[in-house]
């Protein structure tokens, strides 16, 4: 089975900038582990893509969860690809902020 590429687009680094700028408030530690978390979880898109669920309230997007975060994304299997959409706190309105 072919791997998927999987692409990180403009938005989703800014959502992990977001993330780490916030963690680093209260933690050295806990950036680099979070973010770690969530890069291997994406990278790991790459094989089964298609094994986490369609996002219930917006059917154009799966959703993958690591720890506290969820990430948004879309798979082309026309072009074995992965786009990263959002990666989103569970806390934040993620309506809102899946409609941008």
């Amino acid at each position: 089975m072919k791997d998927y590429k999987v692409l990180l687009l403009e938005p989703e680094l800014d959502d992990l900038s977001i993330i780490k700028t916030f963690l680093e408030q209260f933690s050295e530690e806990a950036p680099e582990r979070v973010l770690r978390l969530l890069i291997d979880r994406i990278r790991d898109l790459s094989r089964m893509p298609m094994r986490y669920p369609i996002y219930e309230k917006n059917a154009a997007f799966r959703r993958l969860v690591a720890d506290d975060y969820l990430v948004f994304y879309k798979v082309f299997n026309s072009t074995k690809t992965v786009e990263i959409r959002r990666v989103l706190h569970h806390a934040v309105n993620i309506g809102r902020m899946l409609g941008r």
